[in-house]
């Protein structure tokens, strides 16, 4: 077997790497698995020792190598792996894995996809359709415990695009309720606010003028981060998503889709920043970005402690 694991989502590439070994396993056992990163070392050594760790006679045990980003080697030594698997595709098991995407057009991804018989297992970040997928499946074959409709919509705000947290968070609400409907406020309980919902709430208090929830809202991020500094760099990109749309704002352009156009801000992030743009105005964004990058620049330094910072940051935007 010729098993290629590729993409850029990192969680389901190491998800089925550890399925493709356990499958082994189960099918052979007296088996071997070796398993070699070339991101650690992409040197001939290392070569050599796969070279050496692929020798088979007709009492070997089954083997199944494993072989980590075999595309940082240098290009002939690509060729000379890629003539190797090929020529015990039969004696021994290889399962390559290969982080991001390959391209295409490529001399060695080519060679790599014509090998007979290879497997290929694409693992793309999850749109949002299959993440919901994702979702279903698990907790239908978990048959226990359901979603209440809020929950489920804000267990999925919470999460966000990150696939591992999808399965990790999933599985923590699974084995805390063990069974029956999983509740808003347990979701809200058990899941840390995803950063990016809780810099637009902030934003969304002081656009009220409430400072205090603002303040609460950052305070209780970094308590779930313990890092001021992803805290502050968020506020400054949002922040500034907010400068370009209120330009366009300024401008006379009120239409959500029209501004999203004029700006460069995505639709998306456009819709959540419109129901605020209007208590911002361009002068008041331009300082709060400067006070956030101030903020950001003392604690590099060692200037200020971060929840001092952190404390300050809603009473200064």
């Amino acid at each position: 077997m010729i098993a290629l694991v590729t993409g850029p989502d990192l969680y389901l590439l190491l998800k089925q790497k550890r399925a493709l070994k356990s499958a082994f396993l189960s099918e052979n056992r007296a088996s071997q698995i070796v398993e070699f990163d070339f991101s650690d070392d992409a040197s001939s050594r290392r070569l050599k020792a796969v070279f050496e760790a692929s020798e088979v006679d007709l009492f070997s045990q089954a083997k199944c190598l494993i072989l980590n980003q075999p595309s940082l080697l240098i290009e002939t030594a690509r060729t000379e792996l890629l003539k190797e698997i090929e020529e015990k595709k039969d004696a021994l098991d290889w399962i390559l894995v290969e982080e991001g995407n390959l391209k295409k057009t490529e001399l060695y991804t080519k060679a790599l996809l014509a090998l007979p018989g290879i497997k290929i297992y694409q693992c793309d970040v999850p749109s949002d359709d299959a993440r919901r997928k994702i979702f279903q499946t698990i907790l239908r074959e978990n048959g226990r415990v359901s979603f209440a409709r809020e929950a489920e919509k804000v267990f999925f705000e919470r999460v966000g695009k990150d696939t591992a947290k999808l399965y990790t968070e999933l599985e923590k609400i699974l084995t805390y309720k063990e069974v029956g409907e999983v509740t808003l406020s347990e979701v809200e309980l058990l899941l840390e606010p995803a950063l990016e919902d809780t810099a637009f709430l902030a934003l969304d208090a002081l656009s009220r003028g409430d400072k205090k929830q603002a303040a609460l809202l950052f305070r209780n991020a970094l308590l779930w981060k313990k890092d001021a500094l992803p805290i502050l760099g968020l506020c400054v990109w949002q922040i500034r998503q907010l400068i370009f749309l209120r330009e366009a704002y300024d401008q006379g352009i009120r239409q959500e889709r029209m501004l999203a156009e004029a700006s460069g801000v995505s639709p998306f992030v456009t819709s959540k920043l419109a129901r605020v743009l209007g208590e911002f105005p361009l002068a008041r964004l331009k300082q709060a970005h400067e006070v956030i990058r101030g903020f950001d620049t003392d604690i590099k330094r060692g200037l200020i402690d971060q929840g001092t910072a952190v404390d300050l940051l809603a009473w200064k935007i």
